[in-house]
């Protein structure tokens, strides 16, 4: 009887070890990639200025004071220095508004060889409408010409208000024309306004005629 011998069938030189029990601790990754789109940065908001309390064009006092000229008188007069200290101090030192308020005299008053065309107090014209008339006149003489000022006090039954007999107000401080006259002639008509037998008299200021010159009311 033969033997047949026959070959083992071919292995690998290497044969893992795996067993069917155990389990792969393995774990399995998964790399996410996430394509994100660009996005443009927003544009920068510059950095405001800080607040003061005052706008920057009002530190100036040139500036200020231009600004303060545009102003009406009446406001100029009363409710702008009500604003501030600042306001207050500026327009009782500039001597360009305290000469539009009529308080100072212009500059160059004598100039020789020039006609003065005087020109009166328009906050007085009309605070003081009811009271009292300017009259601005021309002289011609052989010498030239020559302007007067001329008040005539009229007759009201109109009392004067409380912010007019003010003994502090500053009407009384207040020059009767620009540029300042010496001389004011006065006529009261209050007496008898319809006739002849009325009162004239006389204003005089080396200095400029004032308001307070003119009219003298009790002080309340």
């Amino acid at each position: 009887m033969t033997t047949l011998h026959l070959n083992p069938p071919y292995m690998p030189d290497f044969i893992p070890n795996v067993s069917t029990n155990m389990k792969s601790s393995s774990t399995a990754r998964v790399l996410r990639i996430t394509h994100s789109q660009s996005r443009p940065n927003p544009p920068r908001t510059p950095p405001k200025p800080p607040v003061t309390s005052t706008p920057i064009p009002l530190e100036v006092v040139e500036l200020l004071e231009a600004i303060l000229l545009r102003l009406p008188l009446q406001v100029l007069l009363t409710t702008a220095q009500r604003v501030c200290k600042r306001w207050h101090a500026v327009i009782c030192s500039s001597r360009r508004i305290q000469r539009a308020l009529y308080l100072l005299p212009n500059e160059n008053q004598d100039v020789p060889g020039t006609r003065r065309a005087y020109i009166p107090n328009p906050l007085i014209a009309r605070a003081f409408f009811a009271y009292l008339r300017f009259d601005v006149w021309t002289e011609h003489t052989r010498a030239g010409t020559e302007d007067h000022v001329d008040v005539a006090l009229k007759m009201t039954s109109l009392e004067y208000p409380a912010s007019i007999r003010y003994g502090a107000a500053s009407w009384r401080k207040m020059l009767v024309t620009q540029p300042l006259i010496k001389e004011v002639v006065v006529t009261d008509t209050r007496v008898a306004p319809y006739y002849d037998d009325f009162f004239v008299d006389e204003a005089h200021n080396t200095a400029g005629v004032k308001m307070g010159d003119l009219l003298v009311l009790d002080d309340k």
